[in-house]
Parts: structure tokens; sequence; C-alpha cells
């Protein structure tokens, strides 16, 4: 009865995705929202740092996606994209600016741990437009889906 009210209440992007993928769904937007930044990341040490630290597809697609040749998104404080629950947490806060209802947003939070919901908090991202933070999750979702990576 919960999965089946949770399944009607979580946004397009959540709903068929398990609890892993979800949360590699939001670690790629959230690189990708960071992506102008990771163009510097250019040193084979760094680059594989990256690799194990997030668990996220190869970091030049990332580096190649349109999203990098634009400004970065504003996280104030600013995302640690060496740290795999910043990065989720950033993603987080990115998918919850996407979503219009309080219920939505409830279910995306109850889909992750409590620390890294409480963390999402400390990005509003009043900034962004919803619509920004939507296709920031449809570009990563086309980039994961397009790579066919397991979780």
């Amino acid at each position: 009865m919960l999965a089946e009210a949770a399944a009607t209440q979580l946004p397009w992007f959540a709903g068929a995705l398990s609890r892993p993928a979800f949360a590699r769904l939001l670690r790629t937007s959230a690189a990708l929202a960071c992506a102008y930044s990771l163009r510097h990341v250019i040193t084979a040490p760094a680059r594989a740092q990256f690799a194990r630290a997030i668990g996220l597809p190869v970091l030049a697609a990332l580096q190649c996606h349109p999203r990098a040749q634009r400004e970065p998104l504003r996280f104030d404080p600013p995302v640690d994209c060496f740290n795999r629950h910043s990065i989720t947490a950033a993603g987080l806060a990115i998918a919850l600016r996407a979503t219009s209802g309080a219920a939505q947003r409830q279910w995306l939070q109850l889909r992750l741990p409590c620390q890294c919901a409480q963390d999402a908090a400390q990005w509003s991202l009043q900034d962004t437009a919803a619509r920004t933070a939507l296709d920031l999750i449809g570009d990563a979702f086309l980039l994961l889906d397009a790579r066919r990576t397991p979780c």
C-alpha cells in the first residue's frame, strides 16, 4: 500500500528507479550543474579520484557535454565535486527545486539517507528556475541512459 502511494507521488524521473539508480541520477545532475568547473580536472590522478569517489560516468562525457560550456549553478556553499555525499546532496537540492509539490519533495527526501536530505537543505537554489533544474535532471537521465551503466 505504501509503495503504491509512493509510486503515484514521485516525479517522473524518480518513480521507476531503484534507490541506488536514483542517487546516481542525482550525482550526475549535480556533476552536470558543475560541469563548467569540472573542465579543469585534467590530470590522470584527479580523473581517477573523481571516478572512485563519485562513481559516475566517464568524466570526459561530463566535460564534453554542452552544459560544460555554460556557467555552473551557484551553490553557496560550493559543492565538493570529489565528495560522494556532498554531490548527492547537491543533486537532491536540484531535484527538490525541480519538483512542485510538497508531497513529491517529501518522497524524494525519503529515498535517501536522512543526513543527505538535511545537507541538501543548505542549498535552496532560489536563483535557479525550476525549469532549469528539471532540464538538468533530464540531461543527466539521458546521459545515464545513453551509457546504460549499472548502479
